[in-house]
């Protein structure tokens, strides 16, 4: 077999760590470590649309690999936004992970007393004005910025392209839930719920919450049988909102975010948690505020695949623009990435995935893509250090657009990404982080590949085929960049 050419950038040979792949290896010792069952890790999506096309893209081909081609259990369901700005304003499912449903309120929801509405859009109200949201969002640092324009927000952004917007109930409002929104779903299908067959498994579920410096807010958490309401497990006492500080705060600092219950028994039966007492009596008083909740099991090795920024049609510099206008959202949602993680068993690794380059593109032998790289490495890297997080549990991997053919629908991509590419994998080779790691999709997915074996979406080829079929290019490629990075030199 002859030796296989390495790609060259100004004469000076670089070497992978295996085809394709450039830099540090601590991502394929998270990954080594995780297939092994030795420990767990978070995968948190960074990027344009490739992260969450069609309700889908890398962030779900992630979970359909890892669990279905290598076997590894989910630990957890994604890290879930409180409340989310697209979507009809009662309720909506969305499919986040396999048997995994979201629902939330639109703004001004009225429940059966009182009314739940969206952080974001109390923040920025000025008739009337909600002063709690108003302290909160500057505790908070978050730029509401073009907030209702999906293209330009500057919030979170997950997949199925809707935003980060957290649930609000305003100070002194007692709002009683009619069990249909503010709700994280899980079917009977899915393994956390049904376990071995007959369900009984130890679950546990937790929030991140906004806290107030002052006022009387209190709330109970709740999971329950979603077709009966029969519960599993409600907060023993109400939690107060009131810290004396303005900020967040999860089950690390108020042990009663996390409510732990067994899910059903015998028969697996779907089951939902929320915040919102669910119709049970146990009214939510404001000020109160949910930033993110998830469901996890207590304690078991094991993944999840979580989507922080899906940005529709955004540059490598408006991504990491986003990156950084979030502020302590970003805090937030490492530090509860981290600790859910360690309260199920794990260390409390998180790899960082990032997927960019196709919008706005030029030939600059990929400078834009590394300054906003470096800047997304130093802004996560500052809030983990900053949360509390070990450095040796953060790694990153980057990865340039998938590669499109010369005479196709992104021309313009296929001829500029060679040399951006080339740049990508020099900067990665040279980085002095170990934790930083480029694979470079094209040098096994190359744009004839994906064209003939029909991976390119119908409509065009900025996007991969999101269909749940043998065809799914999303599936293809999350595949491949897992053998490559599990394949390396360590």
């Amino acid at each position: 077999m002859r030796n296989r050419i390495l790609p060259r950038l100004n004469e000076q040979q670089i070497t992978p760590l295996s085809i394709g792949v450039y830099g540090g290896s601590v991502a394929t010792s998270f990954l080594r470590d995780l297939v092994a069952g030795v420990d767990s890790l978070d995968i948190m999506c960074i990027g344009d649309s490739n992260i969450g096309f069609g309700s889908y893209g890398y962030a779900h081909g992630f979970n359909r690999v890892l669990n279905y081609s290598y076997g590894i259990p989910w630990y957890a369901t994604p890290l879930l936004a409180g409340s989310c700005s697209d979507g009809p304003t009662n309720a909506s499912g969305t499919d986040l992970q396999p048997g995994i449903l979201l629902r939330w309120c639109g703004n001004a929801q009225a429940g059966s007393t009182g009314t739940v509405r969206t952080l974001v859009e109390a923040s920025v109200s000025s008739s009337p004005v909600y002063t709690y949201a108003q302290n909160l969002k500057t505790a908070l640092g978050f730029d509401t910025t073009n907030y209702s324009t999906a293209s330009t927000r500057r919030l979170p952004i997950f997949q199925r392209n809707f935003g980060w917007y957290g649930a609000y109930v305003d100070d002194a409002v007692t709002y009683t839930s009619a069990a249909n929104n503010n709700l994280i779903q899980m079917n009977n299908t899915h393994p956390m719920n049904y376990g071995s067959g007959t369900g009984g498994t130890a679950l546990a579920y937790r929030t991140v919450i906004g806290t107030f410096n002052g006022g009387s807010g209190q709330f109970k958490l709740r999971a329950a049988n979603n077709s009966t309401l029969a519960n599993l497990a409600t907060s023993s006492s109400y939690i107060s909102t009131n810290t004396g500080s303005d900020g967040y705060a999860n089950a690390s600092q108020i042990s009663a975010l996390q409510l732990n219950f067994i899910s059903p028994s015998t028969t697996p039966t779907t089951l939902i948690c929320s915040w919102d007492g669910m119709n049970s009596g146990n009214s939510v008083t404001g000020p109160f505020a949910c930033l993110y909740h998830s469901i996890i099991r207590q304690s078991g090795k094991g993944f999840a695949s979580n989507t922080f920024l899906y940005g529709s049609g955004r540059s490598p510099t408006t991504i990491a623009d986003s990156i950084e206008y979030c502020d302590k959202l970003v805090d937030a949602f490492i530090k509860e990435l981290r600790d859910r993680q360690i309260a199920a068993g794990g260390s409390g690794r998180v790899l960082v995935f990032v997927n960019m380059g196709i919008n706005s593109s030029t030939n600059d032998n990929g400078a834009a893509y590394i300054a906003a790289a470096n800047r997304i490495i130093s802004r996560i890297s500052s809030r983990w250090t900053l949360t509390g997080g070990s450095a040796a549990n953060l790694a990153f991997v980057f990865t340039a657009t998938h590669p499109t053919t010369a005479g196709g629908s992104e021309s313009t991509w296929a001829a500029n990404r060679v040399g951006i590419a080339a740049g990508i994998n020099a900067w990665a080779t040279s980085n002095a982080q170990s934790n930083v790691t480029v694979v470079d999709i094209a040098q096994n997915y190359t744009a004839i590949r994906l064209s003939t074996e029909t991976l390119y979406d119908s409509a065009g080829e900025a996007h991969l085929e999101d269909a749940v079929s043998q065809v799914n290019g999303y599936d293809a490629v999350a595949g491949d960049i897992m053998a490559a990075l599990l394949s390396c030199r360590v």
